[in-house]
């Protein structure tokens, strides 16, 4: 395998093993009424995009920027944390 592409893979990994410990904490911290908020987002979304038939696209790409942008950050933080930044 090539060096590059194996360090990318491990790259990945432990901006993996980053992200899940960063939802970890944050899940940790999450009280009752603001896991509910989030379960009745959801519950909003698939209703309008299963049940609703034509779906909401646009509220699914606002999902999808959202995590992108979420995303983004905790690598920005990782490579805070590792002084590459």
């Amino acid at each position: 395998m090539n060096k590059e592409v194996a360090e990318m893979i491990r790259a990945y990994a432990r901006a993996s093993d980053f992200l899940e410990g960063q939802r970890m904490e944050r899940l940790a911290r999450m009280t009752p009424e603001a896991s509910r908020e989030i379960f009745e987002a959801l519950y909003a979304l698939w209703s309008q995009m299963g049940r609703g038939g034509g779906g909401n696209w646009e509220a699914l790409e606002r999902l999808k920027i959202d995590h992108l942008i979420e995303q983004r950050r905790a690598f920005e933080r990782l490579a805070r944390q590792k002084g590459l930044l």
